[in-house]
């Protein structure tokens, strides 16, 4: 994958792993550094009303709600919230499970425009 030409601030690049179960990668590069993760991206349902993403995996239902701070629940219960007011990009994520995996919420300020590009993955890995 790669991104196309233009003055830009910083590029996600997402693309499937071969020899996964549907994983995919998922890169930040902007001028602060880089944000990597692999997992499942999950087909989500949005709420314009309260700003919500709202997927369903694994037995749970997983929600990612963008306003004036970003907040990722599972199941109804809030598993983490964006910190500063500023961040024009930012991933959520809950704690692991017992095989190491995550829910998490990828919110992109940066390669849309004014447009938040939200993303909620599945079976998630930070990897750095």
């Amino acid at each position: 994958m790669k991104t196309k030409s233009g003055l830009r601030f910083g590029s996600a690049l997402t693309a499937p792993m071969s020899g996964t179960d549907d994983l995919y990668v998922y890169v930040m590069v902007e001028s602060s550094g880089c944000a990597c993760i692999v997992g499942k991206p999950l087909e989500t349902e949005y709420d314009k009303k309260t700003k919500t993403y709202t997927a369903e995996y694994g037995g749970h239902v997983i929600e990612a709600i963008n306003k004036a701070k970003a907040v990722l629940l599972v199941d109804g219960q809030e598993v983490d919230r964006q910190e500063h007011l500023l961040d024009s990009f930012l991933i959520l994520s809950s704690k692991a499970d017992e095989n190491g995996k995550r829910y998490m919420a990828v919110h992109d300020g940066i390669t849309n425009g004014i447009k938040v590009l939200c993303t909620v993955y599945g079976d998630a890995e930070n990897i750095g």
